[in-house]
């Protein structure tokens, strides 16, 4: 198998497969970082760990000058929460031709997807999208978490600097598979 992050072959994403706790089914999220593959583990948040996700949220509020209160990052965190849950139990929509939805392809990286938080937060005078680029792939049973990204909507350059951003979260997928790969540890649930 080649180390290059791919998607399963599945029609319907799993974070859209309405598996939730009432089917018995969830999939669980892996949280890595440069270093680790991430845990499947109930006992830590992804804020409470050191993993990519964390990390990106981290550098985005340093990038506001720290001037942020508790009540907003408490709020933030809380968004980005929902829509992991929502992901590990398939309730998030699948974006078709037909219908809008959270998740949808990545269409310039083959092996990722990306849950757009649909409505823009204000802060500090910017307006910023959320978007959380992370992986369903092949070789994994479960979601991966690649890159979270907040991308100032009055920014004219953020078309640019959000392609910059998926190219970031793929090269982060590609080092997970050859890592994942090499350990021969599957953490198939």
């Amino acid at each position: 198998m080649e180390d290059t992050l791919r998607l399963h072959g599945e029609e319907v994403f799993r974070s859209c497969s309405n598996c939730g706790p009432r089917s018995g089914g969830v999939h669980q999220w892996l949280h890595p970082n440069d270093a680790s593959l991430g845990q499947l583990s109930l006992e830590n948040a992804w804020y409470e760990t050191d993993c990519w996700l964390s990390e990106d949220l981290q550098e985005f509020l340093d990038s506001l000058g720290g001037e942020l209160n508790a009540y907003a990052v408490s709020n933030l965190v809380g968004e980005i929460d929902d829509y992991l849950y929502d992901a590990e139990i398939g309730a998030l929509r699948q974006e078709s031709y037909w219908r809008r939805g959270e998740v949808c392809r990545v269409a310039s990286q083959e092996g990722l997807l990306e849950i757009r938080f649909p409505t823009p937060i204000d802060l500090l005078g910017g307006r910023f999208r959320m978007r959380l680029y992370y992986s369903e792939p092949d070789c994994f049973e479960g979601l991966v978490s690649l890159h979270l990204h907040a991308k100032n909507i009055d920014d004219v350059l953020s078309k640019q600097l959000q392609n910059d951003e998926m190219d970031l979260a793929q090269r982060r997928g590609n080092g997970w598979v050859a890592r994942f790969l090499d350990t021969g540890d599957r953490h198939e649930s």
